[in-house]
């Protein structure tokens, strides 16, 4: 077979690895750790279904089941628990296998837009695309948390089709192809607050590449001045639509970014919430494929430092490392009690991590034997990480989750 031909076979087994292991336990009840969001979810997108829109204002409220009124959440942008709702009524389920399957879909259409990424980052390189996809597939973050009934899977796959068309427009610069990326990034913030750091870094690199004579071409200024827009715009009307549907009262986001945030400025906690995170990150990006991250990560601030030029991929992977870094820095305390807080490195660290392996199998060319075995024992090590991640999650239910979603279904309406 032809490596073109190789590498789209490679493709299909890795989507089907992926789908297969989104598949495990999809129709149990809430029982594994994070799964009070799925009661979550169906509370908050049963709700536009039961008090109906011209009540809830397209937000995020509980309907009690005592008296029939609604409870504010208002903590998240709008888009995916009004998804749900829309999917909800199409299918006519709002059992665990539809809350979960939902997301599941949107992962799997992230993916998509990964493989085309990927190809647009790395045009000549089929073991970097091959590797990177197969890291997507299986490392504990995709493969668990690609389920979670949350923002995460909606707004990474929104997130990543973004990131394709703005990496086109950076290319080829076209209006259609800058319009479709704001469209795009404005519709993942409307789905999760995380996406604003992301589409902020993007904008902050086509800021910078702007900058100088070398690069100050128009195409670069119009693309940042798309992306910042979108960047200032789309949140903004996010907040304005919280208080309108919070009926103009402080929104319960507001303590909710304090309390969340507020470890971002006290040391020791902020250190003992680096640790968690750290572990987090190790552990669901399958401890092998996490260190080759960090090595792409120290050089190419290596090459930073003695002011070496950085390739279009090196940008961009870098670009998103460091949006979904200011996050988890600014909200550690979050993402050190929710291991999916860390969801947003998968595509750049899955295709960085890709990057250096390849890398590393290059110099290592004239000792053949060597990188065979040492290949071999790093996809070995990637394999027993994830699967060993994966049995410990689903072998172990998770009692806060299966308190939180009983209280959830007690208090509220969590399905019909």
């Amino acid at each position: 077979m032809t490596p073109d031909r190789i590498e789209r076979v490679a493709l299909v087994a890795c989507a089907l690895v992926l789908a297969l292991l989104l598949a495990i336990r999809m129709d149990a009840p809430w029982t594994y750790i994070h799964d009070d969001n799925g009661a979550w979810t169906q509370a908050v997108a049963g709700a536009h279904l039961d008090a109906g829109l011209a009540r809830t204002r397209g937000q995020d409220f509980y309907l009690r089941r005592a008296d029939g009124g609604l409870t504010p959440y208002l903590h998240h942008p709008p888009l995916y628990p009004l998804v749900m709702a829309a999917a909800y009524s199409i299918t006519g389920e709002r059992g665990p296998l539809a809350t979960r399957a939902i997301p599941a879909a949107f992962h799997l259409i992230g993916f998509l837009g990964f493989v085309l990424l990927a190809r647009a980052l790395f045009p000549e390189s089929h073991g970097r695309r091959v590797i990177g996809a197969a890291l997507y597939a299986v490392v504990p973050m995709s493969a668990f948390f690609g389920k979670l009934a949350f923002n995460e899977p909606l707004g990474l796959a929104l997130c990543v089709w973004a990131l394709l068309f703005t990496v086109r427009d950076r290319a080829r610069p076209s209006a259609a192809s800058r319009i479709v990326a704001c469209s795009l990034w404005a519709s993942a913030i409307a789905t999760s607050w995380t996406s604003t750091c992301l589409l902020a870094a993007f904008a902050g690199l086509a800021v910078f590449e702007g900058r100088g004579p070398a690069r100050a071409r128009a195409h670069s200024r119009a693309q940042a001045l798309a992306l910042s827009g979108t960047a200032l715009l789309a949140p903004a009307l996010v907040v304005l639509h919280l208080l309108w549907a919070g009926h103009w009262q402080r929104p319960p986001i507001m303590d909710a970014g304090a309390h969340w945030g507020g470890a971002a400025v006290q040391t020791g906690e902020f250190l003992r919430g680096l640790g968690v995170a750290f572990d987090f990150h190790r552990i669901y990006f399958a401890n092998v494929p996490f260190a080759f991250y960090l090595g792409w990560l120290g050089l190419r601030i290596s090459r930073i430092v003695r002011g070496q030029a950085l390739s279009e991929s090196d940008r961009v992977l870098l670009a998103g490392s460091i949006g979904a870094g200011v996050w988890a820095l600014v909200f550690l305390r979050q993402v050190a009690i929710h291991a999916y807080g860390q969801f947003w490195f998968l595509p750049f660290e899955a295709l960085a991590a890709a990057d250096a392996a390849v890398s590393a199998w290059h110099s290592l060319a004239a000792r053949p034997r060597l990188r065979q075995v040492a290949a071999v024992l790093l996809v070995a090590g990637t394999l027993a990480s994830a699967a060993y991640t994966l049995h410990y999650r689903y072998s172990r239910p998770h009692g806060f989750a299966i308190r939180n979603a009983q209280r959830m279904a007690e208090e509220y309406v969590t399905g019909r």
